[in-house]
């Protein structure tokens, strides 16, 4: 247990050291946050993604990493729960942050809702950036 213990508090500890950026060639996502790497898969790093990942980094360094992810998948799980009605109601057609991908299938549209609605990715997309610009809200 205390083993357990100082791992964690390491792993804390690492989330304070400025971020360091990996190219990943295989990644599920654009880019992915784990204290203190960021691993991007894309050729060109938008202004906005920096953004994003760089709040992730800010989540992480307040609850720790391992809270942080374990909370992380938990949201996801629990949205899962409900996306699947958003998705059948064409929710993406009407939310801006879900715009892009409204011709999608149903099964990848019921993961970008449960994605989107994680409540640590709405803080990084209303505080950090994201792939549509907010204007299109309306």
């Amino acid at each position: 247990m205390i083993a357990l213990i100082i791992i964690w508090l390491a792993w804390w500890g690492l989330s304070w050291i400025p971020p360091r950026w990996a190219k990943v060639n295989k990644l599920p996502a654009t880019a992915m946050t784990i204290a203190p790497f960021i691993f991007y898969s894309c050729d060109y790093i938008p202004d906005w993604l920096k953004n994003h990942e760089l709040r992730h980094i800010l989540q992480q360094r307040i609850l720790s990493p391992p809270i942080f992810i374990s909370l992380y998948v938990l949201n996801y799980l629990i949205n899962l729960s409900w996306a699947w009605i958003g998705a059948i109601t064409k929710m993406c057609n009407i939310d801006w942050k879900l715009y892009p991908w409204r011709n999608e299938k149903l099964l990848s549209r019921i993961h970008i809702i449960a994605y989107v609605y994680i409540l640590f990715e709405l803080d990084a997309i209303y505080h950090g950036g994201w792939i549509t610009k907010p204007e299109r809200r309306r």
